[in-house]
């Protein structure tokens, strides 16, 4: 297997992300089984609030290899043809200066 040359910085901040999350997971599970004080409800929270956090984490990461994995759409740019290419327009015709300067000349 071979590496890129240049890893995605937001891929390898994610997988950071997934480790601080899976620790987190197990040391919430080692506090709700060894610590006596906890009830029911928060001993199942300890555990479950970054384990849901894994999950989201996981599954935006399938998300960005699937978008990365299909290509885009290329369109080509259209090109124009040769004698629209190779046509000068003519300058407006300017008649109303044109008058506009005989009334003044008079």
């Amino acid at each position: 297997m071979t590496r890129t040359a240049t890893p995605d910085p937001a891929v390898s901040s994610l997988r950071t992300v997934e480790q601080l999350l899976a620790g987190a997971v197990f040391i919430g599970a080692v506090a709700a089984l060894s610590l006596p004080g906890l009830d029911g409800a928060v001993a199942l929270w300890l555990p479950l609030l970054p384990l849901a956090s894994l999950v989201t984490a996981r599954m935006l990461s399938w998300r960005r290899a699937a978008t990365a994995a299909t290509p885009g759409v290329v369109v080509a740019p259209r090109r124009r043809p040769a004698t629209v290419m190779a046509r000068r327009r003519s300058p407006p015709r300017r008649s109303a200066a044109r008058l506009l300067a005989a009334i003044a000349l008079r």
